[in-house]
């Protein structure tokens, strides 16, 4: 571990700090990591929360790894936006397909239509309050 501590530690002075942890993890293993990533990582493994990694707090393998799952899970959800948006796309096509099919006029958003479409519970309705008015 101090000899992979001594790797990343470019300017020997006992710590390793974000750019030290992205250089070496490009070098050793041939992993780029954003500035997030980096901060996630130090923020993970720095247990006395100073900002750096110190030799105690350096566990190569576990930053590697759970580099590693962070790269892999951001990808998963790249993935998975893309084939949300496709999706979106897809129904919206369907939508503008069915309503080329059916025309506006078939659209039973007016006013007109909803007033027809109560009428058979309003008519019984009226009936009965002209046959009921003998009981009050």
């Amino acid at each position: 571990r101090a000899a992979a501590f001594a790797a990343f530690d470019k300017n020997k002075d006992g710590i390793v700090d974000n750019e030290e942890l992205k250089l070496g993890l490009s070098e050793r293993f041939g992993l780029s990591a954003t500035d997030n990533q980096l901060a996630e990582l130090i923020k993970e493994f720095d247990e006395n929360k100073d900002g750096v990694l110190q030799l105690d707090e350096f566990k190569i393998d576990l930053l590697r790894n759970r580099l590693e799952g962070i790269q892999r899970a951001e990808k998963d959800l790249e993935r998975e936006e893309r084939r949300l948006a496709m999706e979106a796309e897809r129904l919206e096509k369907e939508k503008e397909s069915l309503s080329e099919s059916f025309g506006p006029e078939n659209l039973d958003s007016g006013v007109g239509p909803r007033v027809l479409a109560c009428l058979p519970y309003i008519l019984p309705l009226c009936d009965g309050a002209q046959y009921g008015r003998f009981l009050l």
